[in-house]
């Protein structure tokens, strides 16, 4: 018999109202993906910013619900320091769900 892997679910604080739904779905058909944990990102005097998550991911396959509205390149920032977050807090995959993904349309022609 094969074992489940743990699940969390993971939301930037923009995509709150996506994640909301989707982990209430989870829930309802049986899989243990514990609480919906959001993302806090705390900013320095200088502009900089740190993630915090807020509960151990540890062991974990992490899903990051994230977006990068209104200001693409502080999106593509937040993703990318989340992602080291989360790998440095050994969480075993990290998947991340982008509805929008910037940048994807400049390969076509005019």
């Amino acid at each position: 018999m094969s074992r489940q892997k743990a699940i969390s679910l993971l939301t930037s604080p923009a995509m709150e109202y996506v994640a909301k739904p989707i982990h209430a779905s989870l829930v309802a058909r049986g899989v243990d993906c514990g609480n919906l944990l959001t993302v806090r990102y705390d900013q320095f005097a200088d502009g900089e910013f740190k993630t915090f998550i807020p509960e151990t991911v540890g062991n974990t396959e992490v899903y990051f619900i994230h977006t990068f509205f209104p200001d693409i390149h502080k999106g593509v920032w937040e993703l990318l320091l989340t992602n080291d977050a989360l790998r440095r807090a050994d969480a075993e995959n990290v998947n991340n769900v982008l509805p929008y993904m910037p940048y994807s349309r400049q390969d076509r022609k005019k």
